[in-house]
């Protein structure tokens, strides 16, 4: 999958790019999981990430489970994983 960064808004005749914020990784995961109000899973994380282009990588492949898993556990003080559910700390 690759993400397309910009939309093309047309009105009257007048063409306006509207690119899409992108986040670092693991801003991505917070705004998922705040947003869903509870915990998600790694495979679930993984795939919205993927699926809203939340985060792009520099060779534009999607980001791989394994790399937002090690995004998780290098940070403890934001995240915790309870019953196979990644949630927030704060």
């Amino acid at each position: 999958m690759v993400c397309n960064f910009a939309k093309l808004l047309k009105y009257d005749n007048f063409a306006i790019e509207i690119k899409k914020c992108c986040m670092q990784l693991i801003e991505a995961i917070v705004y998922l999981i705040a947003s869903g109000g509870h915990g998600m899973t790694v495979d679930k994380i993984t795939e919205q990430i993927n699926l809203r282009c939340l985060y792009k990588r520099k060779d534009g492949n999607p980001v791989p489970l394994k790399q937002v898993y090690a995004v998780i556990m290098s940070h403890p003080e934001i995240f915790v994983k309870e019953d196979g559910r990644i949630r927030l700390t704060m």
